[in-house]
């Protein structure tokens, strides 16, 4: 019994390191043949070199594993390694030659064994296509660079014809065509070889590209990679050159001269230079003046600086130059004008405090510019204009001005500039943000300076913002009822989907909602919603009733606004001697019947409409209602002023 105990242990134990074994893990990675990465597939052509297989083999199992491998080529394994043992996360790498493989698509397969049990294999396909039978093996030119002399070139090649092809042809193409014929082209021969001469007179001027074709058989060709000579400019070439002119203010209208360069980079003299300039302008004598190969001659221009420019380059015309041969050369005549450097300059912008701040939506956001008078002159009334370019669709600008200020030789200023950016629809990423600093000195000269910064806006993942309310009547009298819409915008990143808008007032009772709002992201063309509430008080005592307004997302408040609802008494405006004026109180009860009417359209408007006529609804009759309400009250408030007066 107690070795039937013992045996099972045993059996359990292999059964155990079995599992193990087979939950171990290896990776096979870095797969290549002949050099070549394999994925799936990798098409060769077989010459006379053998296939050359080569891939790593990590052990990812947290234990050291007695590793070997099998590679397999359709279905026969054709190499086998020794046992190898392998730390955690250990890689080794491995080379196989393979045997001569037949043409045709070889299945090939790598299979990694820990303790002879495979845990992980990888295959794939080799194609082997007909060998080439025609190989070239070089093809050179005897010459680097070529001289300005004539001089003859010559181009060896070689070949080696692997197959059984018994005749050829071998052509040079390019720059230069010849043909040299073979007669035999003897199978499996040894390396062929031929020569090609020519002179460089038969090439042109700068790069000439040659192919070697070999052409055999049926139709066959092999071609060489594109060999290249350079044949130099064996002429004289005119090249000249001129910087632009920095001019200041002070040389308006003022003659200015500046030197032209001529070079010769090519061979031989250049001769019989003449010019022509822009009107108003000279050029010194070029007569007689020879330019040898590498070398350069000056000319002076001499012209007028114009008596204004823009800031910038200012092209003021075009020398034109010719030479012996048909050489030709021009060159630009521009000046250069840099506005004066400003005494003032705006040595740092923070943004809501910091260097590197941020736009904030709905709130205020405040820039704090420091100046700095680098002048010799003291100055005053000096102000900073802080300008958001295009904050919206339409481009408009935005703009603040601070305070003024006295800015003394060589003394700092720090200034502040607040936006309100609530209700802005910031539609982009960044936004250029332009720094106009303007002062004057006792004598009245102006300064100013301008600098630009660009500023990122932040935004919240989710974020919606209650942009607008409108209460139609803000006092109640009479007719208690009104109607309150409420604009909410989605400012965040993400659309939305679970969006409510509620009104609420716990006195009134009122408790009002629009739920299952989606919104498009901030740059979304749908991430607005506009919701109408009616609104009725009719047993609302007299006083003043704070309406809460939010918006949820998800169930979560993100914005609140409150809005006050005045309730008064009916009949309670009087004149101040104590008698009621019948005329405001008309007009009252006229605005107030025309706002309970749009607040009852606003309860209707998810009603199916009836397809009576509106003088048979109820709310033409209530409406009429109203109106004799209206009428009596006036014709008893007149009666009793009557009587007041008697």
């Amino acid at each position: 019994m107690k070795n039937l105990y013992k045996v099972l242990t045993v059996l359990l134990m292999l059964v155990v390191s079995a599992l193990t074994v087979q939950a171990a893990g290896l990776d096979i990675n870095s797969v290549t043949v002949n050099d070549q990465s394999v994925a799936t597939s990798l098409s060769v052509r077989h010459i006379d070199q053998l296939y050359v297989l080569k891939f790593n083999i990590t052990n990812t199992d947290n234990a050291t594993n007695a590793v070997d491998y099998d590679i397999i080529v359709d279905n026969k394994v054709v190499s086998t390694s020794a046992i190898q043992s392998f730390a955690f996360n250990q890689t080794e790498s491995y080379s196989v030659t393979l045997p001569a493989l037949d043409l045709g698509a070889r299945n090939v397969k790598i299979a990694a064994k820990i303790f002879g049990i495979v845990s992980k294999e990888t295959s794939f396909t080799l194609n082997v296509g007909t060998p080439t039978q025609i190989q070239i093996s070089s093809a050179a030119f005897d010459v680097s660079q070529l001289t300005c002399a004539a001089q003859d070139v010559n181009l060896a090649v070689s070949y080696r014809n692997y197959g059984s092809a018994t005749d050829g042809t071998v052509k040079l193409v390019g720059a230069v065509n010849a043909t040299k014929a073979t007669a035999t082209l003897p199978p499996n021969s040894l390396p062929l070889s031929d020569t090609f001469t020519f002179n460089s007179d038969q090439l042109k001027v700068g790069a000439n590209t040659f192919n070697v074709v070999v052409e055999y058989g049926s139709g066959l060709k092999v071609t060489s990679n594109t060999l290249s000579l350079t044949k130099p400019s064996c002429v004289p070439s005119l090249q000249t050159s001129l910087s632009s002119l920095a001019v200041i203010q002070s040389d308006f209208g003022k003659n200015k001269t500046v030197s032209i360069t001529l070079s010769n980079t090519g061979v031989g003299e250049v001769t019989g230079i003449t010019a022509s300039v822009p009107t108003g302008m000279t050029l010194s004598s070029l007569t007689g003046v020879t330019i040898a190969s590498g070398s350069s001659v000056t000319a002076t221009l001499t012209f007028t600086v114009p008596s204004s420019l823009a800031a910038g380059t200012t092209s003021l015309g075009k020398v034109n130059f010719t030479a012996n041969g048909g050489l030709t050369s021009s060159v630009d005549v521009n000046v250069k004008y840099e506005l004066p450097k400003s005494d003032l300059e705006v040595t740092q912008v923070k943004l809501n405090g910091k260097t590197d701040g941020d736009l904030k939506l709905n709130t205020d956001n405040t820039f704090k510019v420091t100046v700095n008078n680098d002048g010799t002159k003291d100055l005053e009334d000096v102000t900073v204009t802080v300008t958001i370019r295009n904050i919206n669709d339409d481009n408009d600008d935005l703009d603040e001005e601070s305070d003024s200020f006295d800015l003394d030789s060589g003394d700092d200023y720090t200034t502040s500039v607040t936006f309100d950016l609530a209700g802005e629809e910031l539609t982009e990423e960044d936004y250029t943000v332009e720094f106009l600093v303007q002062g004057e000195d006792k004598s009245g000269k102006n300064y100013k300076t301008t600098y630009t910064q660009t500023f990122t806006v932040s935004r919240e993942k989710h974020q919606v913002v209650i942009k607008n309310t409108d209460l139609s009547s803000t006092t109640l009298q009479c007719l208690k009822q009104t109607s309150l819409s409420v604009e909410i915008e989605n400012i965040g990143k993400s659309d939305e989907e679970d969006v409510e808008v509620r009104i609420e007032n716990s006195v009134l009772g009122l408790d009002l909602s629009k739920k299952n709002i989606d919104l498009d992201d901030y740059s979304g063309s749908d991430n607005t919603y506009e919701a109408n509430f009616a609104i009725e008080v009719e047993d609302a005592k007299a006083g003043t009733y704070p309406l809460i307004i939010g918006v949820y997302r998800d169930g979560d408040l993100d914005d609140s606004v409150t809005i006050n609802l005045e309730v008064k008494d009916c009949g309670s405006s009087s004149t101040s001697t104590g008698i009621y004026d019948t005329n405001t109180l008309t007009a009252q009860l006229q605005k107030q019947l025309q706002a309970d009417l749009e607040a009852k359209k606003i309860a209707d408007q998810n009603k199916v409409v009836s397809s009576n006529n509106f003088r048979d609804s109820n709310a033409y009759v209530g409406l009429m209602v109203g109106l004799i309400v209206v009428l009596v009250l006036a014709i008893l408030l007149g009666i009793a002023v009557a009587a007041k007066k008697n």
